[in-house]
């Protein structure tokens, strides 16, 4: 029986914990590192040194206001199927809010995720696209892997990528805050852009560089993804911030933090129109089925120097044992019944709807 963190419990061919049976043959107690709440006791991988902290499997067991993590069935993330997916010309362009400035923030080590959360004086928001509502930006997420083409959480067609940059909007028109707008619906909406390393980007797309531009050559491995347009060797201008020496140095360990200033929102973005939409969840606890994604059509860069740098990163206190922060993504979701929405037409998908791009608006 499960009884929460700080307390003991008898475990008894529990899955998971089988080093803990093999090294007591007989019903024992673990006791566990007091957590300060039960936000703070969960991970991606189940601990076992010194204490137990649930993984994914867990989640749904070890606090009952986590319980959608189990029983949900609009969970996150999924393999995006793209043969399944319906086409929908009504589907507006998003819109960017951005304030026409550069933005501040603090880049922090969760632990978790690298995680890096705008200043709160500064309105950055989306609209359009599947939300009926504007949608402020709270924090910007990274998701990666330690191997290459292994890292993001959705995937499309079975085909994953090195990381997965999720920006993370709650409902401003109807909710105070991101803790209200995660509970309630239509409360959050959430951006993923995926990343891979240039090479096995090219391998992807199955494009080749020729006329100073990478040139589309036949259809590659994820044939809804916009790669015919325009792309070249440089990384993302955006991560190239985040992940350079001097910044990702700063947080290297758990709960280190470091300020960050004048920042280009929108050289994040790929060019691009193109985006498919479902409704899920939330991909950490409680798992709140709360969440409309949208997953950009187009990867972006990330060199290896720089995926390497983030799997340097350590989940725990300068204190504790080195543990790579990497893979930390939720392992698959069932999509069940829930439908897959697009903007860009499968039989013509270079052709644009009327207006379909981002809008920036200053």
């Amino acid at each position: 029986m499960w009884t929460g963190p700080g307390r003991g419990l008898c475990l008894l061919g529990a899955p998971g914990l089988l080093l803990l049976l093999v090294l007591r043959a007989t019903c024992m107690a673990v006791q566990f590192v007091p957590a300060k709440t039960y936000e703070d006791w969960w991970a991606y991988k189940e601990t076992l040194h010194g204490s137990f902290v649930p993984g994914p499997p867990f989640w749904g067991l070890v606090n009952s206001a986590w319980s959608l993590c189990a029983i949900g069935k609009r969970q996150s993330p999924v393999d995006v199927n793209t043969s399944q997916m319906i086409f929908d010309p009504f589907l507006p362009p998003l819109r960017l809010s951005i304030g026409g400035k550069k933005i501040s923030g603090t880049m922090y080590n969760t632990g978790r995720h690298v995680s890096f959360r705008p200043d709160p004086v500064q309105l950055v928001n989306v609209s359009g696209g599947p939300l009926p509502y504007s949608h402020r930006l709270q924090e910007i997420r990274l998701h990666f892997g330690s191997e290459d083409g292994f890292g993001s959480e959705h995937r499309i067609d079975g085909d994953s990528f090195s990381a997965e940059v999720q920006l993370i909007h709650y409902n401003q028109e109807l909710y105070p805050n991101i803790s209200e707008a995660s509970r309630n619906p239509n409360g959050l909406a959430v951006i993923s852009i995926f990343a891979n390393v240039s090479a096995l980007l090219l391998l992807q797309g199955g494009i080749r560089w020729g006329k100073g531009r990478w040139e589309f050559r036949q259809q590659g491995t994820i044939p809804w993804m916009d790669f015919h347009l325009q792309i070249g060797p440089n990384p993302n201008s955006f991560l190239t911030r985040l992940l350079n020496r001097e910044t990702i140095t700063r947080i290297s360990y758990k709960n280190d933090a470091y300020l960050l200033h004048d920042l280009s929102l929108e050289d994040l973005y790929p060019e691009t129109f193109g985006f498919i939409t479902y409704q899920g969840s939330m991909s950490t606890p409680p798992c709140y089925e709360t969440v409309t994604w949208i997953l950009i059509d187009r990867p972006i860069n990330i060199t290896s120097v720089q995926i390497h740098s983030l799997r340097l990163l350590s989940q725990n206190l300068p204190s504790q044992i080195f543990r790579s922060m990497s893979d930390n993504s939720r392992p698959l979701q069932p999509l069940l019944h829930r439908s897959l929405r697009g903007n860009r037409d499968p039989r013509r998908p270079t052709k644009r709807c009327k207006g379909a791009s981002y809008r920036l608006h200053g």
